[in-house]
């Protein structure tokens, strides 16, 4: 019961957190076939195939999708970034410049809109003690849409 309200209230004040401004940063998807247990090494975040459960008898190539965000701009204040993947985990904290590019997460297709794994997550931009001044949410749903800070932007 108390985790239950804990992740209630940590839900509750994520809202409070802005949306990074569309402006600020891009996002940009890339589409490969690659075959389960190919971990993508240059991740930020280490490659959802670890973590999947969907499995394939043939060991055939699978559509693969790697994500990667670039900092147009950032505020003085923003100093590193932390990635939680759906909804609870958190995967990654690293420091920004601006204009730097960062793979930030990559999964399979189908464990993403199968809900496995690697379905929604949310971007903080830090100061310089751990608080969070902005956010930046990408969720995809099971039929294949992608929102970006809740906006729809299109299909995988």
């Amino acid at each position: 019961m108390l985790v239950v309200a804990a992740l209630y209230l940590l839900s509750f004040f994520q809202d409070d957190i802005p949306y990074k401004p569309d402006d600020e940063f891009a996002v940009k998807f890339v589409f490969t076939f690659n075959k389960r247990g190919e971990a993508n090494k240059t991740d930020l975040v280490l490659s959802q195939v670890a973590t999947s459960t969907y499995d394939r008898p043939d060991n055939s190539p699978l559509p693969y999708m790697e994500t990667t965000l670039e900092i147009l701009k950032k505020s003085e204040q923003e100093i590193k970034i932390k990635v939680v993947r759906d909804n609870d985990f958190q995967v990654a904290k690293k420091k920004i410049t601006e204009g730097m590019k960062i793979s930030v997460f990559s999964g399979f297709v189908d464990d993403i809109k199968d809900q496995v794994a690697g379905y929604n997550h949310v971007i903080y931009f830090l100061d310089k003690d751990g608080n969070p001044l902005s956010r930046i949410v990408i969720e995809f749903d099971e039929e294949g849409f992608y929102m970006v800070n809740g906006k729809k932007k299109g299909k995988l």
